[in-house]
């Protein structure tokens, strides 16, 4: 709310309703400046379509972090290839220390369009795919840092 990003190599799919934007899975990103979340609960959700074969396990559609290691990151929404296929993860710091979970389900497959979202709601992160829970995790921490 209120954030204008700056795109940085991605481009605008032509057409787009909503005014997408590709990556080419390498060094694209928007970029919305310092802020930080507070507070008890989260909820990150993004529109996504792989339009090639997906291979990196870094793939984040929204975070805010310091690095690539899961202690460097504050939250997450990304997608990992934990088997074969692409599935969501959500990562997350509470009191202090970095939770990640991974799609239990919900294979994503190439040129298909799926709604994504990862909420924490003060005890437990859920994933959910196209409004169906994929994933879930405890989590005794509440306090959120970032």
């Amino acid at each position: 709310s209120g954030r204008t990003g700056t795109v940085n190599g991605a481009t605008r799919v032509a057409g787009a309703r909503d005014r997408a934007l590709s990556f080419d899975g390498v060094d694209d990103y928007v970029h919305a400046g310092p802020w930080s979340v507070t507070g008890t609960s989260l909820t990150l959700c993004a529109w996504v379509r792989l339009a090639s074969p997906f291979q990196d396990n870094d793939a984040r559609l929204i975070s805010k972090a310091v690095g690539i290691m899961e202690p460097d990151h504050y939250w997450m929404l990304s997608i990992a290839v934990p088997s074969s296929q692409p599935r969501l993860r959500f990562r997350l710091k509470t009191g202090g220390s970095t939770t990640t979970l991974v799609a239990g389900s919900g294979d994503l497959a190439l040129d298909t369009w799926y709604h994504a979202a990862a909420v924490y709601d003060g005890s437990a992160m859920r994933l959910y795919l196209n409004g169906v829970e994929v994933g879930v995790g405890g989590e005794e921490r509440i306090a959120l840092h970032g």
